[in-house]
């Protein structure tokens, strides 16, 4: 039993350890977008582009068809597939010549990386009896805000080794940075796929009918006064997310003086800020649901998004590089809600036969906003204030208004869709 015990837990360290990479890989072109757009000839809107669309549509598009596999297929196999796929397309991007094979390589990263989560979701649950799954779920989805932040500091300090290599390896920093950012994925592909054991599945063999996509649609028409506000309240604060993370370091370049690699660790002064949110948002979730009402994650969500409003809009706006930091930790408090809550109650309310799926539209609706609409609008409207070393800042802000305000109502939204479907369950059981 200790052997089986240890034998899962060592699947959620890897599978914790390559979601860590992938977020390096993920946000490793923000920080880089300064030297990048200068030595490529990229104006904003097109790095708007290549940070947000150009990443978020493919990865959207992959999530769904990618999850039909996973709940079909040996998932060890898919996982280690998309591994190497992304972190190929992060190695190749460093020998990019212009936007349209940056824009490929982007692609290949999203495609990839379009894989884990709902191939993790479907792991752990089978690793591990239900009345155990909370904590080995939160060890894996505390990577989403852990290595938001940190993998800039990473890419901050990869990019300082790859500025004393310059002369040794012949490439700019912001190429050699790509190379060594890169090479990681695909060795933990290969351990992945030598020491990992495909678990059996809950429930047995799948049948037609439990991963017809047809059922997937019908038992969302039967929740969507859950589903419908939840997964677009996530979306809107992950647009708000990504944008700030996607625009954070150039605003602190244009606006605050700091070069790409001091911003880089800049921007890790406000990690302790998005950890305390990782693990305070889901023990707040379980003290609300002490009555046993099951509502707990969706009140969290709401209680998150009232206080980070105020943050969302105001921080971007800071004169000083201290103010700005400290606003930003007070929104990443907020924010760092959507990594550790949302896979937890795709957890919580989802049928065992659904996770990967329901994963997947969730990563297609914050994919969607938070990638694709988020980063570009805030390029595009920043292009309204042209000149000014705060474009980047108003842009952020004007999103907030959007996105903070939007949140609350989604989440009250589905708060009472919660109470109706929890209802509907108890009264059917």
């Amino acid at each position: 039993m200790h052997v089986k015990v240890a034998r899962a837990w060592y699947v959620v360290g890897i599978l914790t350890l390559i979601y860590a990479i992938s977020f390096v890989d993920r946000f490793i072109l923000a920080l880089l977008a300064e030297p990048v757009g200068r030595e490529l000839q990229l104006g904003d809107g097109q790095m708007g582009i290549l940070l947000g669309a150009g990443f978020a549509i493919v990865y959207a598009l992959a999530g769904l068809p990618a999850a039909q596999l996973i709940d079909q297929r040996e998932r060890r196999k898919i996982v280690t597939l998309g591994v190497s796929l992304w972190s190929a397309g992060t190695v190749i991007s460093a020998f990019a010549d212009g936007f349209a094979m940056l824009a490929t390589c982007r692609a290949s990263v999203a495609l990839g990386e379009a894989v884990l989560t709902p191939a993790a979701i479907s792991l752990i649950a089978d690793l591990f009896p239900a009345h155990k799954r909370a904590l080995p779920m939160s060890v894996y989805a505390s990577m989403s805000g852990l290595m938001t932040i940190g993998s800039f500091v990473i890419g901050g300090a990869t990019l300082g080794i790859a500025t004393s290599l310059e002369a040794q390896i012949g490439l700019s920093p912001w190429r050699g940075t790509l190379l060594i950012v890169g090479f990681p994925g695909l060795l933990l592909a290969l351990l992945f796929f030598l020491t990992v054991r495909e678990p059996l599945r809950s429930g047995g063999p799948a049948t037609i009918e439990d991963t017809a996509f047809s059922a997937f649609l019908r038992y969302l028409s039967a929740k969507w006064r859950f589903y419908l506000p939840f997964y677009l309240g996530s979306a809107l604060l992950v647009m708000y997310a990504y944008a700030n993370l996607a625009w954070l370091p150039t605003l602190l370049v244009r606006a605050h003086g700091a070069d790409p690699a001091t911003a880089g660790y800049l921007i890790g002064l406000t990690l302790p800020a998005a950890m305390f949110g990782i693990f305070f948002f889901p023990w707040l979730s379980t003290r609300l649901d002490r009555a046993g009402e099951g509502t707990g994650i969706v009140k969290a969500f709401l209680i998150a998004s009232i206080a980070g409003a105020p943050f969302l809009i105001l921080a971007p706006l800071a004169g000083t590089t201290t103010t700005l930091l400290l606003g930003v930790s007070g929104g990443m408090i907020c924010l760092a809600t959507t990594g550790s809550l949302g896979p937890l109650a795709m957890q919580a309310f989802g049928p065992s036969r659904m996770r990967a799926r329901l994963m997947a539209l969730s990563l297609l609706c914050t994919s969607m906003l938070g990638f694709a609409i988020g980063p570009t609008a805030v390029g595009l409207l920043s292009t309204q204030w042209q000149g000014d070393p705060m474009s980047l800042g108003r842009g952020l802000s004007v999103l907030g208004m959007v996105a903070g305000p939007g949140a609350i109502l989604c989440f009250a939204l589905a708060l009472r869709g919660t109470r109706q479907m929890l209802t509907a369950n108890n009264a059917i059981g």
